[in-house]
């Protein structure tokens, strides 16, 4: 199955270049899509892409990564991606908004490779605004 994280139309939530910590994290937004095997798990406008690839990069970076529960500094929403390895050692890919699909069983590997061609690709969307938020997306001793 096809596992991939999308972003399109990379733009900044506001007038200026973000410049502080939480700006950079909040204020690159896209029209960003989560899919597998052509369905959307989850669609949304306006979505924070950085904070998501920072707490991604996070998570991905650890020795054992357990479920991966994305949380927003702008949602109440706990989930609002996840990732939760079952007891065969798949993964369900989904969110806890209403009306979002949970998708089908992938495998390590496959979500491996969404994670990371979606975290190489966020470094070089955002250089061509003139910023590097690279130190949010290395693993931190």
């Amino acid at each position: 199955m096809t596992f991939e994280i999308e972003v399109k139309n990379a733009r900044i939530d506001g007038p200026q270049v973000p410049r502080a910590d939480f700006e950079m994290l909040l204020r690159f937004v896209c029209d960003f899509v989560v899919r597998i095997a052509e369905i959307d798990i989850f669609r949304e406008v306006e979505f924070p892409f950085v904070e998501f690839a920072a707490q991604l990069a996070a998570w991905f970076q650890a020795e054992r990564p357990g479920n991966f529960d994305y949380e927003s500094m702008e949602s109440p929403a706990a989930g609002l991606i996840y990732f939760h390895r079952s007891d065969t050692g798949e993964w369900r890919v989904g969110s806890t908004l209403p009306g979002n699909p949970r998708s089908a069983a992938i495998t390590t590997d496959e979500l491996r490779g969404g994670v990371e061609a979606f975290l190489i690709g966020v470094p070089t969307i955002v250089d061509a605004f003139g910023v590097d938020v690279r130190r949010f997306l290395l693993k931190r001793p």
